[in-house]
């Protein structure tokens, strides 16, 4: 019997391609780059993902201070953390419904 075989090819810690992502958030909007940057830790856009293996790259962020935070498509703040947590409304609703009080408390 003549047949083509297909195996389904999964990716272990030896065969996981893990490399470095620099990504400059200079202009991004803050939920738009952190999708593309979990898309990047998870390792989704990768061929041979594994979703019980870690597979995804190593991501380093860059000009982190230069991003846009954005409310119903109005630029509502840009800035650090810091800032954007003294000045825009937005981003403290974004941060109190991800981190702790105490987390808050020492950024």
């Amino acid at each position: 019997m003549d047949t083509l075989s297909y195996k389904t090819i999964s990716a272990n810690r030896e065969t996981a391609n893990k490399e470095w992502v620099v990504v400059d958030a200079t202009d991004q909007v803050l939920g738009r780059l952190c999708s593309k940057v979990a898309k990047l830790l998870r390792g989704k856009y990768k061929p041979n993902f594994t979703p019980h293996v870690d597979c995804g790259d190593n991501v380093i962020i860059i000009n982190a201070d230069k991003i846009v935070v954005l409310d119903k498509g109005t630029c509502v703040g840009i800035g650090t953390h810091q800032e954007l947590l003294k000045n825009c409304e937005v981003y403290k609703e974004i941060a109190l419904s991800q981190l702790s009080k105490e987390e808050l408390e020492n950024a």
